[in-house]
């Protein structure tokens, strides 16, 4: 009987779970049908495909500079160039006579060698202190040594600010080419002359105009190819001007210019065209040209692994093709096999 009342709470338990009622079926979530997709298509047809490069080199000169001295009321000490001489980059062609200047720059040079001179006494001096401690096993009281060396110091620092002032100022003393070129309109030179009485009418006057060298206005676009090598002549139109030069691809380094990012292109015959800086130019070099042939715009093309691949529209399905492709343009590419005329490539 005992055993009989233990199990009653249980049987009551499951009583009790038996009358919860059962969950009704939960209904699907509504969605509305999807939209029939719109694809975008092209009919494959033939055409041409031109495989080329399209440069836009930029010019690289120096303009016409008219060249003055940058201090007024000094004398003159010379003009060194005459019309028609050819400079090169950081040629002086003109200078001031200075002597004060000249003597100062020359004082603060001492000045800083004598520093530089007792600086390094006292780094030796330092030196033999501490190996003597060493081997004594005395210690050294190096307070007054690093006294001494930020004092040196600070003088240095000083004279070394005082100097390139001075350096700057006896570097004015001198007209130099600012790139290799031809001189033209060299002003008129006489021993005595100073810098307001050779221009009354502006307070530093021009000494001398250079003009780059023809010879050395070039073109450069930013591109690396092996299908253009130095040599090789192109027409190149000047965007914004009537205007078509011939041009020949050159070796850079033959120019005593150390560039491998660019092709450079020089101007062919000897006619001298004023440039302004910033012109560009356009060259195309045409790679490979087929005419009449299956073609496909070049956007509808993908690669899938090693093989390229397009997408095609078949009653309604897309589908993947496995092309191979020939001649590829900026805007189309021959197919040779995979598709027919007449296919829909999605885009």
């Amino acid at each position: 009987m005992k055993r009989l009342l233990s199990l009653l709470p249980f049987i009551a338990l499951l009583t009790a779970c038996a009358a919860i009622p059962a969950d009704e079926g939960l209904l699907p979530p509504m969605f509305d049908a999807p939209a029939p997709v719109q694809w975008q298509t092209v009919t494959v047809h033939r055409g041409d495909v031109i495989s080329e490069i399209v440069l836009a080199p930029i010019i690289s000169m120096e303009t016409r500079d008219v060249l003055r001295f940058e201090q007024p009321d000094l004398e003159i000490e010379g003009v060194f160039v005459a019309n028609g001489d050819e400079v090169r980059a950081g040629q002086i062609l003109a200078e001031l006579r200075y002597p004060e200047i000249v003597e100062r720059v020359e004082e603060a040079r001492r000045r800083a060698a004598r520093l530089a001179l007792e600086l390094r006494q006292l780094d030796e001096r330092h030196a033999f202190s501490l190996s003597a401690a060493e081997i004594s096993g005395v210690p050294v009281d190096d307070s007054s040594y690093l006294d001494a060396r930020e004092n040196i110091l600070r003088q240095i620092h000083f004279h070394s600010q005082e100097y390139a002032y001075l350096n700057a100022q006896n570097e004015a003393r001198f007209v130099r080419a600012p790139g290799n070129g031809v001189v033209q309109n060299v002003m008129p030179f006489a021993e005595g002359l100073e810098t307001s009485q050779a221009s009354p009418t502006a307070p530093v006057n021009p000494i001398v105009a250079v003009l780059e060298d023809p010879a050395r206005v070039f073109f450069r676009a930013r591109h690396t190819t092996d299908y253009i090598q130095p040599g090789d002549r192109f027409d190149m139109t000047i965007v914004g001007r009537l205007l078509i030069l011939e041009t020949e691809v050159i070796d850079p380094a033959e120019y005593g210019i150390d560039d491998d990012q660019h092709i450079w292109f020089r101007l062919v015959g000897d006619e001298h065209i004023l440039f302004d800086q910033g012109t560009v130019g356009r060259v195309v070099h045409v790679l490979e040209e087929v005419r009449d042939v299956v073609v496909v715009p070049s956007r509808a093309l993908f690669r899938v692994g090693e093989r390229e691949v397009i997408y095609v529209l078949e009653d309604g399905v897309r589908r993947m093709r496995f092309v191979e492709t020939g001649v590829r343009g900026r805007d189309y590419t021959q197919i040779l096999h995979g598709i027919e005329l007449g296919d829909l490539v999605i885009l």
